[in-house]
């Protein structure tokens, strides 16, 4: 009997493929997805078997089982707005092994002090990559106004009043 070996990455990342290799040198092969080459491409979890034949007739087969880890999906949480001047604090959640921002920035927090759209790819434990995206916007600047007598005389009061609009 021949025992066939098959190589490949075992684990991958959802959206992801690996290639499954039953080995050079057999004169046929029939893997559980109908296919009749040496190699496979496989982007779903499950087992995959490999019956091989030898140029002497002789066969023999094996089976791997190729898990698949679902992709990271960040979370960025933080004000979207900010008045002018100010800055806003945006943070990704969970936790991750590594953060690169829009910004060049690689922290699970940043401070962002302009207007715009602020993107994080993230990659988690498994080497997964999750990537998502914010809107920051800045507030407008208020208008006052002050109304009331603009004049008064000595020993006398005025009352004023103010108001803000946006």
């Amino acid at each position: 009997d021949l025992t066939p070996m098959i190589s490949g990455n075992l684990v991958i990342c959802s959206g992801g493929s690996t290639q499954l290799d039953a080995g050079p040198g057999y004169s046929s092969y029939q893997w559980s997805t109908g296919e009749m080459t040496q190699d496979i491409i496989v982007s779903t979890a499950g087992t995959y078997s490999v019956t091989i034949t030898d140029g002497s007739g002789c066969s023999g087969n094996t089976s791997v089982n190729v898990s698949v880890f679902p992709s990271p999906m960040p979370v960025i949480s933080g004000n979207t707005s900010f008045c002018p001047g100010g800055s806003t604090q945006l943070d990704v959640v969970p936790a991750y092994s590594s953060y690169q921002w829009s910004t060049g920035e690689s922290t699970p927090t940043i401070t962002v002090s302009t207007a715009g759209s602020y993107s994080v790819t993230v990659t988690d434990a498994n080497g997964c990559v999750g990537m998502t995206t914010i809107n920051i916007t800045q507030n407008p600047s208020p208008t006052i106004s002050i109304s009331g007598p603009t004049d008064i005389c000595a020993n006398e009061t005025a009352t004023l009043t103010a108001s803000a609009g946006f």
